[in-house]
């Protein structure tokens, strides 16, 4: 059997007798690393420090690793990082809705008319406003988006 088979077969066995992740109640996440071997290798854990459980464990040495994670879903290939982006972002909110807003802040160029442009800003500007994420609503504000019917246009 091949590595990936024996992978797979351990984790459904896990899964079976463990049960689902529960990420009821995780609010923020932390990050950190740790040295494996005698700092040889390194693993990146994501841990909810409210509850002081770990939510995720990986391979790799701190952000670089799970980068792919926060990257654009189009672009990811292996499953693995689809399941690692897809825990994480279950587990934080506001990271989910950022990276929501993120991609969909290039929506408007999308559209061949002024019209649809419009409606699309409009939509994007709102949604980030309303989110009360104190970083995103500062980051709009900051700089220096209005609202399409503000501007005079798009």
């Amino acid at each position: 059997m091949s590595w990936g088979t024996v992978k797979a077969i351990d984790k459904r066995h896990l899964e079976d007798r463990l049960g689902p992740i529960d990420l009821t109640g995780v609010t923020v996440i932390a990050m950190d690393e740790f040295a494996i071997h005698k700092g040889r290798r390194y693993a990146t854990v994501i841990v909810d420090p409210t509850f002081k459980r770990v939510l995720w464990v990986g391979r790799g040495r701190g952000r670089k690793d799970i980068r792919p994670l926060l990257g654009n879903r189009d672009n990811i290939k292996k499953d693995e990082d689809r399941v690692r982006l897809d825990e994480l972002l279950a587990a934080n909110r506001d990271l989910m809705t950022v990276y929501v807003l993120k991609n969909d802040i290039k929506e408007p160029w999308s559209h061949r008319t002024k019209k649809n442009a419009r409606a699309a800003w409009e939509s994007w500007f709102s949604r980030a406003l309303e989110s009360g994420i104190e970083l995103l609503v500062a980051f709009v504000h900051k700089g220096g988006f209005r609202r399409p019917s503000d501007a005079g246009g798009v």
